[in-house]
């Protein structure tokens, strides 16, 4: 096993100038999680600095790995511990970010990567964090934050656009919201408005909310 490792890491030192960051990423997830212990966490800085690859590129591949390895776990049936299910939550979601979604979509389809069933006992209420971006309808925010959501109905954050606020477990916090300008058309998000959030559609957005477990 030890010899076929060495002869990877040759191949990577001495062909370089062939190698991929993604062929390079699936070489290093075999090296690293099939018990070779060269990439430890003295060596592989060395190794991503001899490739010219900045510290940022290191975590996202480290990230990659780590989140590919979470994937065989799950489809093997095996339920998740904390650090798997954040790398391979975290994992997801930079591909979608790749693949050119918006932060808003990135928040929505965050919360349907995993269920408490793909997990272990336990695991689903240390992945609290909920973070809400400054123009998602705060009526729709994710339901582990209690507060008069009747009250929140066509408003949104009141800061700069493109910022967020970030709630953390067991935390309170004040917010100031600000009622959605232009025509306050709701589509997506948890799928509780569906039209324009005005006083004309806010009782079909309360039952729909309801039927969802947001009250």
């Amino acid at each position: 096993m030890i010899q076929n490792n060495m002869h990877i890491v040759s191949l990577l030192l001495y062909n370089k100038q062939y190698i991929t960051v993604s062929y390079c990423c699936q070489l290093l997830y075999t090296v690293y999680f099939r018990g070779f212990s060269l990439f430890s966490s003295a060596f592989s800085p060395l190794f991503f600095a001899f490739y010219g690859f900045s510290s940022a590129v290191h975590e996202k591949l480290m990230l990659h790995m780590a989140g590919n390895l979470a994937k065989e776990r799950r489809a093997r049936g095996l339920k998740l511990n904390y650090p798997e299910a954040l790398a391979y939550i975290s994992s997801e979601l930079l591909e979608l970010a790749r693949d050119g979604k918006t932060v808003v979509e990135l928040m929505q389809l965050g919360t349907r990567i995993l269920t408490r069933d793909d997990v272990m006992d336990g695991v689903a209420d240390m992945i609290g964090e909920v973070q809400v971006g400054s123009h998602f309808h705060f009526f729709e925010v994710n339901r582990c934050l209690s507060f008069d959501r009747e009250t929140a109905y066509g408003y949104h954050l009141d800061i700069p656009s493109g910022t967020s606020v970030r709630f953390e477990p067991g935390e309170e916090k004040e917010v100031q919201l600000v009622e959605m300008g232009g025509r306050k058309r709701v589509f997506g998000l948890n799928d509780l408005t569906r039209a324009q959030a005005t006083a004309d559609t806010k009782a079909a957005s309360l039952e729909n909310a309801k039927l969802k477990g947001f009250l």
